[in-house]
């Protein structure tokens, strides 16, 4: 969407019918963005319910990183529940969506690196 969706829309769509495309795909999103959040935040409490609670791991540094992770996801989880709402509290956000996408995906990057970190540290105590 950042980086092919909202710059052709934007290029080639009169502002109507990019606002009204812009409503089509917020509303089919916003299915996926709300079931992803879910999933994400059940399959990430049972991993570290698993893997860091037990005395398996020892708590310093992977808590320590595990927690810089999860701080970045509930961002993740906030700009994106930010960009598909419709209320008037996220307005700004939404009016520069292009912005926050691409911290979206810089976080999620972010994430990602810090999950490949903690596998490390998961699997260099065992």
């Amino acid at each position: 969407m950042r980086f092919a969706l909202i710059p052709a829309a934007k290029a080639t769509l009169t502002d109507d019918v990019h606002d009204r495309l812009r409503e089509a795909v917020r509303a089919r999103w916003a299915k996926f963005v709300h079931a992803a959040v879910a999933l994400l935040l059940i399959t990430g409490s049972i991993n570290f319910l698993l893997l860091a609670m037990p005395p398996k791991i020892e708590p310093m540094p992977y808590h320590a990183i595990f927690g810089v992770k999860l701080l970045a996801a509930f961002a993740v989880f906030f700009i994106a529940s930010a960009l598909i709402s419709r209320g008037p509290g996220f307005a700004n956000i939404r009016a520069h969506r292009a912005k926050w996408l691409g911290v979206l995906l810089a976080l999620a990057g972010l994430i990602v690196l810090l999950s490949g970190i903690l596998n490390q540290v998961r699997t260099a105590q065992h």
